[in-house]
């Protein structure tokens, strides 16, 4: 069955990847300027999206989606397929759940490619931070569990409190364009939509000083819509790309 009906972007770095699936029609969110903004029309439809992030395995033509982030409770199946590719166009068939998709590549294969593995220095929470050519995607997780056994919108029915029910809903997969600085990039899609079309830096600064590990800093607002900065530690980096864009501070 051919679904028409959601809109769909994957951004995959040597080993690590992004991926944000949203309705194709959208609600209003006119007015909304940060979660706290969200009524319970808001937080109905932004449960309806999937979005996911983490480490992908690929064994020949056989790909493993290992998701360290994922907005939707995870499934009865593991994310694996059998992948065709024949230049810019992948076919990839499910093998423990029976579907097929088509991808077309959408930006250049040539130029810059990588994907970060980050840690929150604030909570240590899990995020990734992915890159192909001009296009970027970020990946934030929310800093709560779902509960076990239940539809992310059963489990959003079932708390009392509108703040809980936004809490549940306070993760982020974000896709956007980098500007020719290199050092900003414009929002294009986002899981909380009131984040689309904002200009967003990033900022790489020297060691931690607790860790000694290479930090990043992200634009990025609070609850109530104020501007703070992510702190984000590198864990990890999936190629030499990533390594030498991060490997100094930036002068900036």
């Amino acid at each position: 069955m051919l679904d028409t009906s959601t809109e769909v972007y994957w951004l995959q770095g040597p080993r690590y990847f992004a991926d944000i699936r949203q309705p194709v029609e959208p609600i209003s969110f006119a007015g909304v300027g940060c979660l706290r903004e969200l009524d319970d029309l808001h937080l109905s439809w932004l449960a309806l999206q999937e979005a996911f992030a983490g480490n992908l395995q690929l064994d020949g033509a056989l790909a493993w989606w290992q998701r360290s982030i994922d907005m939707q409770p995870q499934g009865s199946f593991e994310d694996r397929a059998r992948l065709s590719q024949a230049g810019d166009v992948l076919d990839e068939y499910g093998m423990e759940s029976p579907y097929y998709e088509r991808w077309e590549r959408s930006n250049p294969s040539a130029g810059v490619h990588w994907g970060l593995q980050l840690a929150s220095e604030a909570d240590g929470g899990c995020g990734f931070l992915v890159r192909a050519a001009d296009k970027m995607m970020f990946a934030r997780a929310r800093r709560g569990s779902l509960p076990p056994g239940r539809t992310l919108t059963e489990a959003l029915a079932a708390l009392p409190t509108l703040e809980e029910r936004q809490d549940l809903l306070d993760m982020e997969v974000s896709l956007g364009s980098v500007a020719a600085n290199e050092r900003e990039w414009l929002i294009e899609r986002s899981t909380p939509p009131f984040k689309t079309a904002t200009r967003c830096s990033i900022r790489r600064l020297g060691d931690a000083a607790a860790s000694g590990a290479r930090v990043i800093e992200l634009d990025d607002l609070d609850a109530e819509g104020r501007r703070i900065i992510g702190v984000w530690r590198i864990l990890d980096a999936d190629a030499p790309d990533a390594a030498a864009e991060f490997a100094a501070p930036s002068s900036a």
